[in-house]
């Protein structure tokens, strides 16, 4: 008697996990976690084969003088845990309005990957207040090329968090499939060509 308990017990722990038997309800519909589903709001990933050996792309992504020969001509970068992650498109704007301000390094393993955090541009204000984040992955493509694979994610997580302003953080996805398609184009052709020049 007690192992058929024990096995109805298990089977209905089971069933409430994966949702077995259970009919949607109008307030499974409305929960906070539907639009995570959205493909609207899911991560972004960006790839790129960069000719340059895994070396000299890393230092690109991981120290000021790298950052500003192809990102962005102003940076506020240290390869630490907690350590900034700044990244000015205008540098002589207001603080807080000059890029990525306030953006900080979550991980990394040299040369294989890097995270940090990422915010919305000033024109997407709820959004620009609730950081989602960045996964860079670095491998070798061949002995003088190097694969990256940019990983954008967060906008699910915080539609959820912020169902009122779902939509915001969808437009945030879609301008950062974008952006990060052209940023990892401009990686490419600083290696191509030469460090980029940035507008004064």
């Amino acid at each position: 008697m007690l192992d058929r308990w024990m096995i109805a017990l298990l089977l209905g722990v089971v069933a409430l996990f994966w949702g077995i038997g259970a009919s949607p309800t109008p307030e499974d519909a409305k929960s906070p976690a539907a639009p995570a589903a959205a493909p609207a709001l899911s991560p972004v990933v960006v790839e790129a084969v960069v000719p340059a050996p895994r070396a000299e792309v890393w230092t690109a992504w991981t120290s000021d003088a790298g950052l500003q020969t192809w990102m962005a001509p102003g940076t506020n970068m240290k390869l630490e845990i907690g350590g900034p992650f700044e990244i000015f498109f205008m540098p002589t704007a207001p603080p807080g309005s000059r890029g990525a301000d306030g953006c900080k390094v979550l991980s990394y393993l040299p040369q294989e990957m890097l995270s940090y955090t990422w915010n919305a541009p000033p024109s997407l204000p709820f959004a620009r207040q609730h950081y989602t984040w960045v996964v860079v992955q670095f491998t070798d493509a061949d002995a003088k090329s190097c694969r990256v694979k940019l990983t954008h994610l967060g906008f699910a997580e915080k539609a959820a968090e912020f169902v009122d302003h779902a939509d915001e953080f969808a437009k945030t996805r879609g301008y950062f499939e974008r952006a990060w398609t052209q940023k990892l184009a401009d990686l490419k052709q600083r290696f191509e060509t030469g460090p980029l020049k940035f507008e004064s």
